[in-house]
């Protein structure tokens, strides 16, 4: 497992992360130009055209706007119903309850598959989660490794240029069609990092013992896992400057690099910890 974890940066493999809950390839208030094929929860299916809700909470985005000139055109977060018509000629679109929807697949790319979750929010300490306020989300079907999860990506821009990205997570319980919301800034924490695995893996008994001992600072389990991050960071760091370099004389766009480091801490984390899920024959 040592090797796996100093060969991983090695060979770097540049996702496009999912991000945003409505249709990431529309604007807010964007018509869609290709069919859509709706999956409804009782298997029932319904095609036709759809287009993004129209922005809310426009004073929240014009005081984001110097910081994120896309504030005005990305889609809603969390919606309540998506708009549709039955054929491209119809003018009216017509509301269907997002409840009611499991996937929305466009036509022409059926790789383009949206899956819709509830979406709740999740206390970092005790793990209780908050079933009082639910949102419906949707999020593009991605193929990462592991235990399932969905990226959300801020950017921050200085002049029109991207100085930061902040990757946020939403994790998807192993037994139900549900997502919680983590706090990226609370993954800097060793401890919450342990309490949010142990909710990716409450359906292994071994895999929460293992946890349960790794939150010893002295135990064995704790000092594999810093030796192993250490190796990953340096390994890491070295392959992003020289991919950067290449691009750089190639006239290539870094854009992509950027997000990959933001987010070279967390992907390791998920990937050590799924391995180590799987070391004790758990399946998810």
């Amino acid at each position: 497992m040592k090797n796996l974890y100093k060969l991983l940066p090695l060979i770097l493999f540049f996702f496009v992360f999912s991000a945003n809950a409505q249709f990431l390839h529309l604007r807010a208030g964007q018509e869609s130009k290709d069919p859509v094929t709706i999956i409804f929860e009782d298997g029932s299916e319904k095609n036709g055209f759809i287009k993004n809700n129209e922005p809310k909470n426009k004073v929240l985005r014009a005081i984001s706007f110097n910081s994120n000139t896309s504030a005005f055109s990305n889609p809603e977060l969390s919606i309540d119903y998506i708009l549709f018509k039955a054929s491209e000629d119809a003018v009216d679109y017509s509301n269907i309850d997002v409840t009611t929807i499991k996937h929305v697949i466009f036509s022409r790319n059926n790789s383009l598959v949206y899956d819709r979750f509830v979406l709740y929010d999740i206390n970092e300490k005790t793990l209780e989660i908050d079933y009082s306020n639910p949102k419906q989300i949707f999020f593009q079907a991605n193929n990462l490794n592991g235990f399932k999860r969905y990226i959300i990506f801020t950017r921050m821009t200085e002049r029109g240029k991207t100085v930061m990205y902040t990757p946020y997570y939403y994790i998807k319980s192993p037994t139900k069609n549900e997502l919680v919301a983590l706090n990226p800034w609370s993954l800097i924490s060793y401890n919450r990092v342990i309490n949010y695995f142990k909710f990716l893996g409450s359906d292994c008994k071994p895999f929460l013992d293992y946890l349960v001992r790794s939150e010893d600072r002295n135990s064995d389990e704790f000092k594999e896992f810093k030796k192993i991050r250490k190796e990953y960071r340096r390994s890491f760091d070295k392959e992003i400057k020289k991919t950067f370099k290449e691009n750089k004389k190639k006239k290539i766009d870094n854009e992509y690099i950027y997000q990959e480091k933001s987010t070279r801490d967390f992907e390791f984390l998920f990937d050590y910890m799924y391995q180590k899920y799987l070391d004790f024959n758990c399946k998810s």
